[in-house]
């Protein structure tokens, strides 16, 4: 079985060539947007299909003849400063559409490039354990990091998502059942006593604020929030669905998925901001 990109989630090219270029190297998970305006950092995976790319394409070109060399963007006349940006914009795509067609099972390489950036704990040779299962699937929601602490025989999980930029449409239920599905394979690797699980938005900070350190201001909030121990794994999907020891704040899950109110623990979120 393969993953499927969802095409009516990236704009039309003919429409807007820089949405679409955009678009398509976020919902690939090739870049992340970074605090600086219009900056954006290329991730770990994104780094392996360019150098990939790059040496297919050095191949190709020193066979026809060609050397390399580089050019000031600035003294180009505008007609080259085209030509090269469509260039740049087809072989950044092609390791777009080859992430975003890639099998259940990815390959070796994407693999460890996502479990080296995005794991981390006390015990990180068990994160990179879980890491390697959970990573081998792509799912519709990112996950941004896999943790592993632990004391002497007890061990505690920890999965961060990224609550937005979704490779695929959702509904509430679609983002309920990936929580279930990473939780449920997380205890099915690792004997953990629980598995602690938080969904992030980024925080607009000012251009000249702090960042790290230990006057850093926060850059990102929580928006949900679940911790599941081994016992009470059998009744995630109900607590899910009825807001039971579960956080979501209610204006994050208005924007993203539409107001529901199924259940009284929905309107406890819609009414309190959330519940815990």
């Amino acid at each position: 079985m393969t993953f499927v990109p969802v095409l009516k989630d990236i704009p039309s090219k003919a429409t807007d060539v820089s949405d679409w270029y955009q678009t398509a190297c976020f919902k690939a998970e090739l870049v992340s947007r970074m605090l600086v305006r219009s900056c954006f950092a290329l991730r770990s995976f994104g780094c392996v299909l360019r150098e990939r790319l790059q040496v297919e394409l050095d191949v190709r070109f020193k066979a026809g003849g060609l050397k390399n060399t580089s050019f000031p963007l600035q003294i180009l006349s505008a007609a080259s400063q085209h030509a090269i940006f469509r260039i740049l914009a087809f072989v950044t795509l092609s390791a777009a559409l080859s992430s975003m067609f890639l099998p259940s099972v990815a390959s070796a390489s994407l693999i460890d490039a996502r479990v080296n950036a995005r794991t981390g704990g006390n015990r990180l040779d068990g994160a990179h354990k879980i890491a390697r299962v959970i990573f081998a699937k792509v799912w519709p929601v990112q996950i941004l990091k896999i943790r592993l602490d632990g004391v002497e025989n007890h061990e505690i999980a920890g999965v961060l998502l990224e609550a937005r930029d979704f490779h695929r449409a959702l509904n509430w239920g679609d983002f309920s059942g990936e929580i279930e599905g990473v939780v449920s394979k997380i205890f099915a690797v690792r004997s953990v006593e629980e598995v602690d699980v938080w969904g992030v938005v980024p925080i607009p900070v000012a251009a000249n604020a702090i960042v790290s350190g230990d006057y850093a201001v926060p850059t990102t909030r929580t928006v949900f929030s679940v911790t599941v121990r081994r016992a009470d794994l059998a009744a995630l999907g109900k607590r899910l669905v009825m807001g039971n020891g579960v956080y979501v704040e209610s204006q994050w899950r208005r924007q993203t998925f539409g107001l529901m109110r199924s259940s009284s623990g929905d309107r406890a979120r819609d009414a309190g901001g959330g519940t815990s």
